[in-house]
């Protein structure tokens, strides 16, 4: 057994389990968990003013999630066709990614704090 905070790390390991506060959120192989958390199309987005974008981004009736990832974007869409509504609305072409371990774990997270302020 290994903890990590890293990411990277954790993407070399068979099983990953995902713990906040105490609470497991998720365990499953990174394949796995990457294909089944992230619900909906990943992109990213190389927009100038990034941190500024994120709330209008956040406001359309598309996005489910907006998250910085270094200079980039990643917007979680709803579905593979709201690629296009993205597109025109930014000006810049988004580009489809497969889920980082970073992306589920932000997901998760999220989910959690929801739940928690649901309690």
């Amino acid at each position: 057994m290994v903890t990590t905070h890293f990411m990277d790390e954790a993407e070399r390991c068979h099983k990953i389990a995902f713990i906040s506060a105490g609470k497991l959120m998720a365990m499953d192989t990174p394949e796995r968990l990457k294909h089944h958390v992230i619900q909906g199309t990943l992109v990213e987005l190389d927009l100038p003013d990034a941190m500024e974008r994120i709330g209008d981004l956040e406001r359309l009736p598309y996005v489910r999630e907006c998250t910085i990832h270094g200079p980039l974007l990643h917007v979680l869409l709803r579905e593979e066709r709201d690629i296009g509504d993205l597109r025109d609305f930014t000006g810049v072409q988004p580009k489809p990614i497969t889920p980082s371990l970073e992306d589920v774990f932000i997901a998760l997270s999220k989910r959690q704090r929801v739940g928690d302020s649901h309690a």
